[in-house]
């Protein structure tokens, strides 16, 4: 009688401490060439968040305890960023600059979703 009660109990243990499995929130920048429509290769992405109302706003990026206020990326040869993970859901301004060329824009993350913004150069 007392093995099963181990048993049960091991079993109870095991199924409650498996989580569901919570989606990463995270978000990609693909940046474009406006005249040529082609991914550009080695562009310089900085995410901000600007705020006059709070001196302190920011984003959370998994693993790290302190907000960030930016944060820059540079895109690989297809054109984009690496996917960029967020503890929170949150919006930031994008900026690039790319030889001479720039572009603004904003990546709207959704919670446990990859968000895909997309930032042509000029």
């Amino acid at each position: 009688m007392k093995i099963f009660k181990v048993l049960f109990l091991g079993l109870l243990l095991a199924l409650t401490s498996v989580s569901c499995g919570e989606k990463k929130t995270e978000g990609i920048i693909s940046v474009i060439d406006l005249a040529t429509s082609t991914p550009v290769k080695g562009a310089t992405v900085r995410i901000f968040v600007e705020s006059a109302d709070v001196s302190d706003a920011g984003f959370y990026l998994c693993g790290e305890d302190d907000v960030t206020s930016e944060q820059i990326y540079t895109t690989s040869d297809a054109g984009v960023t690496d996917k960029i993970c967020f503890k929170l859901p949150v919006v930031v301004k994008v900026s690039v600059t790319a030889g001479g060329k720039t572009g603004i824009g904003t990546l709207s993350v959704v919670r446990e979703e990859t968000t895909t913004a997309v930032v042509k150069i000029n």
